[in-house]
């Protein structure tokens, strides 16, 4: 098979009345193309340009349908997705030769549906008759528009739209950092989302496509397999992209101007970088292969490195007006057809099955040994962990160890003699902290009989003092007996005492002196204080009548208390816990931050030392070997390496960062959400529970616009139910479309930085024959 060996190749020629059938021949073999191309006229020079050419192909597809086309192209590497094989099935021509409708086909109409959504059906029928395999799918949907990578499924969740960046992992492959990948149960919800980001995709008009795609998409289909039936840990992963690159175009041709322009010069730029990709693949004395020069390039690593199926479909325009095109990407196609492919089955373990299967053979080991001590007669031997009995028992002979008692330990076996070590270990510990108890209570009792020493003439005074100064206190706050006042009438008090029996100025200035004065008296003044007793006014205490007024609402205040204890309970907890979440992550970016500063700083010293020793060569010149070559001292080569290694280190740590940032945006909204929502469900407990108000709900106009939407959709459904009677599989094909056309009704969430141009942001249909 060539897909084992290298990637396929199919061309696929656009349907026209203006075919060039004079120049281009189709061999009947079915996989060559003849070229004839009439030279220009020279001028007087010699012009030495091939005028035919002759492009053997896997296949070609002359006049095919959309049917022959998947059979031919993606059914095959469908198939070995589902066994664990990547696949990768992208369209490569110039803009208006037919890539987009190969790929996507007519949204409208069910037979002339492209590769994805066929992808998809077949996806869900093979797991439908795999009954002993659990799989599980997952989609995603990205553009690759001026070189900004940007998430065509975010406006189905929140609206947000961030620039995302391809990263590697650990075992060298690739995949988009932030990219959302959504589990799909059902054919329907698949095409679901392809319909919804097609209608998100930057489309624009010029003089050769009315429609045309002015970024690279791509479509990823994720499955996971598992079987039922055997109890192993082992399992299959793999991935199906599914690429729409856009179209390469001549600005002499198309006229393009202004921002269409700018769009065809990132286009050919990044299909530039495809093609010097491909030729250093191709060429095998290559060491180097500039993946990373555009994202396109990087994000398809994984699928022009060799581990993948990949087939490429070459769609070219048949005209004699673009006759340099079809020969460019026809010369294009057989480059590729030079690179090597060697699709591997992607096995995987799960730990989780892994540590079940370690558990039960460790039991099985236990058994065998304990079989076997049984036969050398030593039972006495166990594997389990010890007991607190046993502890015990070896605690209290490593006691007796160290009294002397006695002279040796009997061990049996390696668990003994680790709690052996650790019950020494203990006493050790024991023994230190008695000691260092015993060294602080002989410096606190040569201290303290220092001090009694020094201080003994001094108690009977200072108890005498202080008796005569909290005599002198209480005289002072029982002179004068204080009765309750009359209310106020405003508020919920016990009443206003009267002027005459309020406290003077001087009086409480006096009271905050004796106040100070006490708090800098000796414990022992402060004891005979508190003996003191304190002599209480007699007489009747007086509140008014009109002290408490039951109709008057409490406070907001006291009521959101309240409201927080008992009806806001769940919503109070909510808060706290987003609250406890946000501070964590403000605490990990903190300590992010500060290992990050720490690493610039160290790489700061290391470009320090590499310029002083740069400064040294060129002051003393470069050590040179007899051929010619520049000696690195070790010093220099170590601090190079660990330039490097610190710089992967920040880099790493730098995302790590990011990403906590942005975990920490989400969470401040969540916080702010939470806040919201029980600040407004106890207005409404405060309106119902304390001022009588009920709550009425008021019909807007989206609801009743939503459901005569909803109204209308079903009648649809069931006209749309009787005529898919002839096609029972194309019911979750037009109920998805359905569902696409339903959110168009209602205003949808701009992208930021997205194009508003006329006919733009419209999905592709069908392509028009010229």
């Amino acid at each position: 098979d060539n897909m084992s060996s290298r990637i396929k190749v199919v061309t696929r020629t656009r349907p026209s009345v203006k075919f060039a059938d004079e120049l281009i021949k189709f061999p009947s073999d079915g996989k060559t193309i003849s070229v004839n191309q009439p030279l220009r006229g020279n001028h007087g020079y010699i012009n030495n340009q091939p005028s035919e050419w002759a492009f053997s192909l896997d296949k070609v597809l002359h006049n095919s349908s959309q049917e022959d086309v998947y059979d031919s192209c993606a059914r095959n590497i469908v198939t070995k997705t589902l066994e664990g094989f990547n696949g990768t099935i992208m369209a490569y021509g110039q803009t208006g030769a037919g890539k987009t409708f190969t790929m996507t086909g007519h949204t409208e109409n069910y037979k002339l549906r492209g590769i994805i959504p066929r992808a998809i059906s077949q996806v869900f029928q093979e797991i439908r008759t795999r009954p002993d395999l659990s799989v599980s799918v997952r989609v995603s949907f990205v553009e690759i528009y001026n070189e900004i990578m940007s998430d065509l499924l975010t406006t189905l969740t929140d609206g947000s739209a961030q620039q995302l960046n391809v990263v590697e992992n650990e075992h060298g492959g690739v995949y988009v950092k932030g990219l959302t990948s959504q589990v799909v149960h059902t054919e329907e919800e698949a095409l679901n989302l392809l319909f919804e980001g097609e209608t998100n995709r930057a489309v624009g008009t010029h003089t050769l496509n009315k429609s045309s795609s002015r970024s690279h998409c791509i479509f990823t289909i994720y499955v996971e397999t598992r079987s039922r039936v055997e109890s192993n840990a082992s399992y299959t992963s793999s991935k199906l992209n599914l690429v729409d690159l856009a179209g390469s175009e001549r600005l002499g041709k198309t006229n393009s101007e202004g921002v269409t322009q700018k769009e065809a010069m990132y286009i050919n730029k990044s299909l530039t970088f495809l093609e010097q990709v491909v030729l250093a693949l191709a060429d095998r004395k290559r060491d180097h292969i500039p993946y990373r020069q555009s994202k396109l390039t990087h994000m398809l690593k994984d699928s022009l490195g060799g581990g993948c199926n990949t087939l490429l479909i070459a769609n070219i325009w048949g005209e004699a007006a673009q006759l340099e095109e079809t020969i460019s990407t026809l010369r294009f196609a057989t480059r590729m057809m030079c690179i090597s492919s060697e699709p591997v089955q992607n096995v995987l373990q799960d730990p989780m099955l892994l540590l079940k299967q370690y558990e039960q053979e460790i039991k099985s080991l236990k058994q065998e040994l304990a079989m076997h001590n049984t036969l050398a007669n030593r039972t006495s031997v166990t594997y389990e962990p010890l007991s607190e009995t046993e502890i015990q028992d070896i605690q209290r002979q490593v006691k007796l160890y160290m009294d002397g008692t006695i002279q040796e330990i009997e061990l049996l076996s390696v668990r003994q003699i680790r709690e052996t070590l650790n019950q020494f270990r203990l006493a050790t510990l024991v023994m230190q902290d008695e000691l260092a108890d015993k060294m602080k209570s002989l410096q606190l009792q040569s201290r303290t009989s220092l001090v009694t020493t020094s201080q003994s003439p001094q108690p009977d005074r200072r108890v005498s003092k202080a008796s005569r100064t909290s005599k002198m206190t209480m005289e002072s706050s029982v002179s004068e007996e204080i009765f309750v006042g009359d209310t106020d009438g405003q508020g919920f008090n016990l009443g206003v005492a009267p002027s005459s029996l309020k406290t003077g100025v001087s009086s409480v200035a006096a009271t905050k002196k004796l106040k100070k004065k006490s708090r800098a008296k000796s414990p022992t003044e402060e004891a005979v204080i508190k003996e003191t007793p304190l002599e209480v006014p007699e007489g009747p205490v007086v509140v008014s009548e009109h002290s408490s007024r039951p109709n008057t609402p409490p406070p907001k205040e006291e009521a959101f208390e309240m409201f927080k204890k008992d009806k806001g309970k769940e919503l109070n907890t909510v808060l706290l816990q987003n609250k406890e979440i946000l501070r964590q992550k403000r605490k990990f970016v903190n300590e992010r931050s500060i290992t990050l500063n720490k690493v610039k700083q160290k790489i700061d010293e290391v470009c320090k030392r590499l310029e002083q020793r740069e400064k040294e060569k060129q002051e003393h010149g470069e050590l040179m070997t007899s051929e010619g070559h520049v000696v690195i001292e070790e010093e220099e080569y170590l601090d190079i390496t660990e330039l490097k290694r610190l710089k992967l280190e920040y880099r790493g740590q730098h995302e790590e960062i990011q990403d906590l940032k942005r975990e920490m945006s989400h969470c401040e909204k969540f916080v702010d959400q939470s806040r919201q929502h029980l600040v407004k469900e106890f207005e409404k407990w405060y309106k119902v529970s304390f001022l009588g108000e009920q709550e009425i709900e008021v019909e807007t106009e989206s609801d009743k616009r939503k459901k005569i939407v909803e109204s209308d959709a079903e009648v649809f459904d069931k006209l749309q139910r009787e005529l898919l009677n002839d096609e029972p599989d194309a019911l979750g094909f037009y109920q998805a479309r359905v569902r696409t056309d339903m959110r168009s009704n209602y205003p949808a969430k701009v992208r930021p930085g997205s194009i508003t141009q006329k006919l733009r942001n419209k999905p592709p249909t069908s392509m028009t024959l010229s």
